[in-house]
Order: structure tokens, then sequence, then C-alpha cells
């Protein structure tokens, strides 16, 4: 379905890929670009958030219907402050333009951005029959909270509208960010954001939240050196998670190694990622600060 964003349109509703709405004659591809899907909230204090598309990407449409000049002024503030962030909590500003719908001397400002997957905290505790919620993990989204606003403040922008149902609460985890660990942040993993690399060790407690087993800080060049010698695949491992080491009159000197930290890229810190090394080697970033609670 392709939906027309004038405010006036008395039916919205158009067959897909159709070019102009067939009541009001408004163009509904926006910007060349964008097809509007659905309507998300019309209830916002300053206009109206739609779900569109570009391509096979969905992503989220906020249309200003408010033409006040503070509050245009507002909302281009906000779009600069999206486009300029680099925060997995935020979403990304993808475009700011103005569209003017058939017949109107009246332009809406339009910003589109990443649409981010989950449910909203609101939406959440009525499924769960607004059961409280466990404090150690209310503790953890306070804490992703006040770091995004501080990212936001740093920009000398404020929210002024946090509330349940503003806060999405993602149904996995983030892939590896700056943020969450010490490492070279000027290359990316995945679709991670590049940050600064801040290219040595961090003071104690840094990143400040403690992980399920109380650990809130541990430094080093975090490879694993593991009992198993080096294999170019894993065929013909054990099965039983036993070492997997071969006869030592192989000559065979090479160790296994996995993950990386702080002077590695991002691709090597994870477990899956398998280095080796000879097992008498030494290497001057190694060495381990361990900070729990």
């Amino acid at each position: 379905m392709s939906f027309c964003i004038n405010p006036n349109c008395p039916h919205p509703d158009n067959p897909d890929n159709s070019l102009f709405c067939k009541t009001c004659g408004s163009e509904l591809l926006l910007a060349g670009r964008y097809r509007v899907s659905q309507l998300l909230s019309g209830k916002g204090g300053f206009g109206r958030t739609y779900e569109v598309s570009q391509g096979s990407t969905t992503k989220v449409l906020k249309v200003l219907i408010n033409h006040e000049p503070k509050a245009i002024e507002l909302f281009q503030q906000e779009a600069r402050v999206l486009q300029q962030l680099n925060h997995p909590g935020i979403p990304r500003g993808d475009r700011y333009f103005t569209f003017t719908p058939r017949d109107s001397q009246q332009p809406l400002h339009c910003l589109v951005m990443e649409k981010i997957e989950g449910l909203d905290l609101e939406e959440y505790q009525k499924q769960r029959q607004n059961q409280v919620i466990a404090q150690d993990l209310a503790l953890e989204w306070l804490i992703q909270l006040t770091q995004i606003l501080d990212e936001v403040h740093q920009q000398q922008f404020f929210h002024r509208d946090i509330k349940p149902s503003n806060i999405i609460l993602k149904p996995v985890g983030e892939t590896i960010a700056p943020g969450l660990a010490n490492y070279n942040s000027k290359q990316a993993y995945g679709d991670s954001p590049t940050g600064k690399f801040r290219d040595k060790t961090i003071p104690v407690g840094s990143f400040q939240i403690a992980n399920a087993f109380g650990l809130y800080d541990m430094h080093g060049n975090v490879h694993e050196w593991c009992e198993d010698d080096w294999h170019d695949n894993y065929q013909g491992a054990p099965k039983d998670a036993s070492a997997w080491v071969e006869n030592s009159d192989n000559g065979n000197l090479r160790r296994l190694l996995r993950g990386g930290s702080w002077n590695c890229h991002p691709f090597q810190c994870r477990s899956a990622s398998r280095l080796f090394n000879r097992s008498e080697v030494t290497l001057k970033y190694i060495g381990f600060r361990v900070v729990c609670s």
C-alpha cells in the first residue's frame, strides 16, 4: 500500500506503486525515493509518524504539521542532531526535506530516520500486566538511558519527551561498539559504528556497567591461549569438548588463539576469531587488570 501524507486527504490509502494519490493528487514517492506504507502514530504534539520503505529497507518518517516558526526550528535542530550522533541506542537520521501537498501553500517538514525494531516500554509493561521490573534489569536500562541522554546533551539538545512509549526495547543485543569495549574502533565490524580509538588503556570503571559475573573491567590484549593445537578448520575436532592436541611427535608447536581487545581490529574481539602463535612466544601487549564488584 502507498499512503498519502497530506494531512487534509480524506482517503490516504492507495494501491502499491502509485505515483500520485487517487484522492488528492499529492505525490506518493517522497523526495524521489521514500514510499509511505502506513501511519504509525498521529498523536504526537508536533506531527505524525509513518513507516516508509526505501527499496528493501524500512525506515521511519516524522512529519511536522505544526507550522509555528519555533516548532520548525526545534524540528530542524532534531534533524541535525540525529544526523550527527553515532550511538547504537539512538536512531540515525537519514534525510531532512520539505514536501508540499497538492493544492497547498504550506510545506510539510519531513525527517527520515533509522527504524529501531523492538517493543516500546509501555507496550512491554502492558503485555506483562504491569508486573514489577526486576531491580537489576531496571538499573541496567536506566544506565543505558542516561548514557544515551548524555550523548544527546553533549550536542546541546534535550529530548523533552521521555516516556515509556518512546523507549524501545530491542529484541537482540548490539554488535560490538566503542561504548561497550575498548578496541581499535577506527575500524567497524558488522553494522557497528566507528568511534574514537583511545589508543591506550582506560581508568577503572569507565564503562560503568557490570556483567552477570559482577565484572566491571578487564584490561589487556585478551587473546585466549587455548590448549588446542592449531588446525586450519574444525574437521575432525573432538565432540566431547576435550582439548584437540595432536601427538607431540608431529612437531606442531603452534597453539590456538581466540579473541582480542584494545589493540585489535573489532573483528578479532569475538570468540570465533581464530589465530595462532608458537607456544613459547611473548607479546608486550598482554597483561591483565580485573575489577569485580
